[in-house]
C-alpha cells in the first residue's frame, strides 16, 4: 500500500490538482514532463519537451520483472552523449510523480516513488525526431550479465590470463559423440 503524507490527502480533494513525473537517470541526468523545470530536494528535472514517452507503470506485490523504455528528444545528441560517457549500465534510474497546486508548486514537498530499476540499454534512432531510448530493467533482472552469466570472455582474461573458455562457451558445431567427433 501507497502511504502518503497529510497535506497530500488533503490536496487530492481540493479541485484544482496537477501531475508531473520526475525521471532520474544516473550521471546527474533530470527530467520532467511539466511545462516548466521543476527543482525539489535540491536536484532540478528539466522541462521543454525532452521527456517524450513514459510507459504505464504498474505497482503490484507480485514478483516480476517489469522492465520499462523511457523515450527523450535529443536534437543536439547532448543527451546520448552523456549517457555513453561512461558506463552507466546497472546504475539506478527512478520515476516519481509529483502532485502541484493551482500555481505549479509541489504539494507536501515529497515525490511519490513509483519506479526504480537499473539502466540496461541505450539507444539513438536518428530520424525526424531524433530520439534516445533508455531501457530501464526491473528489480529482479541482471543487466550485467553476459549470455546469462556475470562472466564473460573479456572478464575471464582479465583475472586469470591466457583462460580463454568462454569465448567458446556458446560455439556451435557438428554433434559430439562420448570422446570423440561422429
Amino acid at each position: 500500500m501507497l502511504a502518503l503524507p497529510g497535506s497530500l490527502l488533503a490536496a487530492l480533494k481540493s479541485t484544482t490538482i496537477n501531475h508531473a513525473w520526475l525521471v532520474e537517470i544516473p550521471g546527474g541526468l533530470y527530467f520532467t514532463d511539466f511545462e516548466t523545470d521543476i527543482t525539489l530536494g535540491g536536484k532540478t528535472y528539466l522541462a521543454g519537451g525532452g521527456l517524450l514517452k513514459l510507459p504505464t507503470i504498474r505497482r503490484e506485490m507480485d514478483m516480476k520483472r517489469h522492465d520499462i523504455t523511457l523515450a527523450f528528444a535529443n536534437e543536439d545528441m547532448a543527451l546520448f552523449q552523456a549517457l555513453t560517457a561512461s558506463n552507466l549500465t546497472g546504475q539506478i534510474c527512478s520515476v516519481s510523480l509529483v502532485l502541484l497546486d493551482s500555481v505549479g508548486a509541489v504539494i507536501s514537498g515529497a515525490a511519490i516513488g513509483m519506479y526504480q530499476g537499473t539502466l540496461h540499454a541505450t539507444d539513438y534512432k536518428e530520424n525526424t525526431e531524433n530520439v534516445v531510448t533508455i531501457k530501464v530493467a526491473g528489480t529482479f533482472s541482471k543487466p550485467n550479465q553476459t549470455a546469462g552469466r556475470f562472466t564473460s570472455a573479456n572478464s575471464q582474461l582479465d583475472r586469470h590470463a591466457g583462460d580463454n573458455f568462454f569465448e567458446f562457451a556458446h560455439e556451435r558445431r557438428d554433434h559430439l559423440g562420448w570422446g570423440a567427433e561422429e
